[in-house]
C-alpha cells in the first residue's frame, strides 16, 4: 500500500471547499497528502482563502493554473506533473465532506486483490454509489435532510453489505486509483472536455484489460453538487460526451443496465428498508392479482380488509395495490384507502406485503420481490394442485415459491393449514417461516334477521333448495343434481342447464358474476341450503346460512366439522356421507322446527385484529438477509429468463408483421398505424 495524494481541483465555491478542506484535516493523516488545483477561480481572493484556510498545515498544499483548463485537465496535470510519482492518488470534488476513516477504507478495498485498480465510496448523491439508491418519502425533503437520511443508513447498513463489491464504473467526486494503473494506462481523455463521463471512460478503458472498479461499503463521503458549470453548458457536454463513450464501449451501457436488474444485491436494493430511513414501517395490501368477481376469495379480502387496514395504520403506512377492475367492482376508491394502481410504475418499498389470497404465477411473486422485503401470503387451500385438471407448472411452482421465499403464511382453518403443510412436505418446516390459521368472521344483524324479505324468485309448489357451488367438480353441483329428486325447486348457483335438460323445477345461475344483492335474496328465500363441495379452506356458505338463520346440508369433512364447532352451528350445520343420501336427508331437514340465528361468536373484527397481530409479528422479526438475497436472485433470475423470452417472441411478432402482414395492410394505413401501436413497433 503507497501513501495516497489527494488531488482537488478546485474552481469558485470556496464555502464549498472551505468545509471539504475542514473535514479533510480531521480525518487525513501523514504520510498522506492534500493538493489542491486553483483552476483560474474567477471569485475574489478565492485564492487567499485558500490559502488561509490551508496555512500551517504541512499536509495541505497549494497549485494554481495560469488558465481555466477545467476538470478533466486540471486531474491530469495534478496526477501527471504535481503529485508525488509513486504516490497511488485520491481525485476529490472541491464540494466533498469526508468522514471518519473513509480513506484508511478505501485503501484497504482497494489493496483486497491486485486486479482492483479504483475504489469509490458510498454517499448521499454520486450515482450508484449513493445509499439508498431508492428513497421516497412521502414529504417532500431538502438535500441537507436526505444528506442526513443516506448518512444514518450508511451507519445502519454496514453490517448488511459486503466490504466492497465490484461495479461496472466509478464516480469521479471521489475516486482512488493504484498509481500502477495509471503508469500503465493514462489517466482521462481530453477529448471529454471540461468533463463528465471521462471517468467512465477511464473505467471501462482499463476493464478491458482485466481491472475492476470497487465500491467500498464502509467507506463514506458526502458530496454536495456545488455546480461550477452552468447547466445549460453542462447538458450539452453531456450529450456530447455520451456520444463518444457510448461509440468507443457500449458495453457501459449494457453494464449500467443489468446492474440495477441483475447484479445489485438485495441488501442494495433494499437499502432504504433496512437502513431504517422511514420513521413508520410501510405495509402494502396485494390485490394486484386479485378476479374482478364474487367467489370466496374476494369476499374474504373485502370483509376483512375495512377492518384490517385502520389497524395497521396505527402503527404503519399502508398502501392497497389494486387493479381497475377489482377497483371498480367493489368500489375501492369510495373507501378512503390509499390505493396505487398495478399499471402504473410502483414509487415505493415496503417492510411488508400481505396478499390476502394465494399466488398462482411466479411473475406475481417476481412483481412483490421488487417492493417488499417481506411476504405474507394467505394460502387458502391447494385444491388446484391437489386436482390434476386443475394443476398447471406455473401454480406448482407458484407454491412452492410461497413456502420457500414467503415469510409469514396465514391460511382459513386449521384445517386448510395441515393440508398446505402435508402437500408442502419438507417446506412448512423452514425455521423461519411463520404461520397461522385465522378464522373468518360474520355478524348477526338483528335488524336484517328480523326484516321481512321480499320474493324474488319463482313460485313453485314445494320447497325451494339454494344449492351452492360453481363449475369446478370438487364443487360437487353436477354430481347432486342427478342424486336430486325433482320435487323441489332447485335454485343452482353454478350449474349448467346442458348438464340435465330435461331436469324439471330448476333454475340455473351463473356464479362468479351475481351482485351480493342477489344472492342474499336466494339465501333469504331458501328452505335449505344445500353445500355438496367435496374440499374446501373454509366453507363460507355455513356462516351465509347462519346469518339467515337457514339449515345447511354439507358433505362430511374436517373443515366443516371444524367451522360449526367454531361458529357453535351445530343446530343448523347437516352432513351427508354419500350422495344417494340428499334426497332423505332434506326431507328430514324440512320436517326440522325452524331454528333461530346462532348468536355472534365472531366478528369480521376479530379476524381483522387477528391478522394484524400476527402480520406485525412478522414485521418484527429481523430481517434474514441471506434469505431475503436467496430470493432476489431466484426471482431475478426468473424476470430475467421471462423477459428475454418475450424479447424473442416481439422480434418474432415484428419480423412477421414486417414481411408479411404490414404488407397487406398498407392499403388500411389508419388500421395499419393502429396495429402498430398496440404492439409497440
Amino acid at each position: 500500500m503507497k501513501p495516497v495524494t489527494i488531488i482537488i481541483p478546485a474552481y469558485n465555491q470556496f464555502p464549498a471547499l472551505e468545509e471539504c478542506i475542514a473535514s479533510l484535516k480531521e480525518h487525513v493523516h501523514a504520510p498522506h497528502q492534500v493538493l489542491i488545483i486553483n483552476d483560474a477561480s474567477t471569485e475574489e481572493n478565492f485564492e487567499q482563502n485558500v490559502a488561509a484556510a490551508i496555512e500551517g498545515d504541512d499536509r495541505f498544499r497549494l497549485e494554481s493554473n495560469e488558465q481555466n483548463l477545467g476538470f478533466v485537465q486540471t486531474c491530469n496535470r495534478g496526477v501527471l506533473e504535481l503529485s508525488h510519482p509513486d504516490h497511488d492518488v485520491l481525485l476529490l470534488n472541491n464540494d466533498t465532506v469526508v468522514t471518519e476513516n473513509f480513506l484508511e477504507e478505501m485503501i484497504a478495498c482497494l489493496y483486497a486483490h491486485e486486479r482492483h485498480a479504483v475504489c469509490c465510496p458510498r454517499s448521499n448523491d454520486a450515482h450508484i454509489f449513493t445509499i439508498p439508491q431508492h428513497f421516497c418519502s412521502e414529504t417532500p425533503l431538502s438535500k441537507e435532510e436526505f444528506a442526513q437520511k443516506s448518512y444514518a443508513c450508511f451507519r445502519h447498513m454496514q453490517v448488511s453489505l459486503p466490504r466492497f463489491s465490484v461495479v461496472f464504473t466509478g464516480m469521479g467526486f471521489c475516486m482512488l486509483i493504484r498509481r500502477s494503473t495509471i503508469n500503465r494506462f493514462g489517466l482521462f481523455d481530453e477529448i471529454y472536455g471540461r468533463g463528465y463521463e471521462e471517468e467512465n471512460d477511464f473505467c471501462s478503458r482499463i476493464n478491458r484489460y482485466g481491472f475492476s472498479t470497487v465500491m467500498a461499503n464502509r467507506a463514506y463521503v458526502y458530496h454536495h453538487q456545488a455546480y461550477s458549470i452552468p447547466k445549460r453548458e453542462k447538458q450539452q457536454l453531456k450529450d456530447r460526451n455520451n456520444q463518444i463513450l457510448q461509440k468507443r464501449y457500449p458495453e457501459y451501457w449494457k453494464e449500467h443496465r443489468d446492474y440495477h436488474g441483475w447484479y445489485q444485491r438485495a441488501a442494495e436494493h433494499f437499502a432504504d428498508i433496512l437502513g431504517q430511513c422511514y420513521s413508520r414501517p410501510r405495509i402494502l395490501i396485494d390485490l394486484s392479482h386479485l378476479t374482478a368477481a364474487h367467489n370466496g376469495t374476494s369476499e374474504y379480502a373485502m370483509n376483512l380488509l375495512p377492518d384490517l387496514i385502520p389497524l395497521l395504520e396505527q402503527r404503519a403506512n399502508v398502501h392497497v395495490l389494486a387493479n381497475r377492475a377489482v377497483a371498480h367492482m367493489f368500489k375501492l376508491t369510495e373507501r378512503g384507502w390509499r390505493i396505487i394502481w398495478n399499471d402504473e410504475p410502483l414509487r415505493y418499498h415496503y417492510h411488508l406485503s400481505f396478499t390476502p389470497h394465494q399466488i398462482a404465477s411466479p411473475q406475481h411473486f417476481v412483481l412483490l420481490n421488487d417492493i417488499a422485503t417481506k411476504m405474507v401470503v394467505n394460502v387458502q387451500d391447494v385444491i388446484a394442485l391437489r386436482c390434476q385438471y386443475l394443476k398447471v407448472p406455473d401454480r406448482q411452482l407458484a407454491f412452492e415459491m410461497t413456502m420457500q421465499y414467503c415469510n409469514g403464511i396465514v391460511s382459513v382453518s386449521e384445517t386448510s393449514l395441515q393440508d398446505v403443510c402435508a402437500y408442502a412436505g419438507n417446506l412448512s418446516h423452514r425455521t423461519n417461516l411463520l404461520m397461522r390459521p385465522i378464522l373468518h368472521g360474520y355478524a348477526v344483524d338483528e335488524d336484517e334477521r328480523n326484516r321481512e324479505t321480499p320474493y324474488y324468485g319463482v313460485s313453485t309448489e314445494g320447497r325451494l333448495i339454494f344449492l351452492i357451488g360453481n363449475h369446478f367438480n370438487h364443487k360437487a353441483v353436477k354430481i347432486a343434481l342427478k342424486h336430486l329428486s325433482e320435487e323441489h325447486h332447485v335454485v343452482a348457483l353454478g350449474g349448467d342447464p346442458h348438464w340435465y335438460p330435461d331436469r324439471e323445477n330448476t333454475t340455473y345461475l351463473q356464479s362468479g358474476s351475481l351482485d351480493d344483492g342477489t344472492i342474499e335474496r336466494w339465501l333469504s328465500e331458501s328452505d335449505v341450503i344445500l353445500f355438496p363441495s367435496q374440499y374446501e379452506g373454509f366453507g363460507l356458505p355455513l356462516l351465509h346460512a347462519a346469518r339467515h338463520a337457514k339449515p345447511i346440508l354439507v358433505s362430511a369433512s374436517a373443515v366443516n366439522a371444524e367451522v360449526t364447532k367454531q361458529f357453535n352451528l351445530q343446530e343448523i350445520v347437516h352432513t351427508f356421507d354419500t350422495f344417494e343420501e340428499l334426497d332423505d336427508t332434506i326431507e328430514r331437514i324440512l320436517n326440522l322446527e325452524k331454528v333461530s340465528a346462532p348468536q355472534k361468536v365472531r366478528t369480521w373484527r376479530h379476524s381483522a385484529k387477528e391478522t394484524a397481530e400476527f402480520l406485525f409479528t412478522v414485521l418484527d422479526q429481523p430481517i434474514d438477509i441471506d434469505h431475503l438475497q436467496e430470493r432476489w436472485k431466484m426471482l431475478k433470475t426468473l424476470e430475467r429468463k421471462h423477459n428475454e423470452t418475450q424479447e424473442v417472441i416481439k422480434r418474432t411478432v415484428v419480423k412477421h408483421f414486417s414481411s408479411h402482414v404490414g404488407r397487406k395492410l398498407n392499403r388500411f394505413p389508419r388500421f395499419k398505424r393502429r396495429i402498430q401501436r398496440l404492439l409497440h413497433l
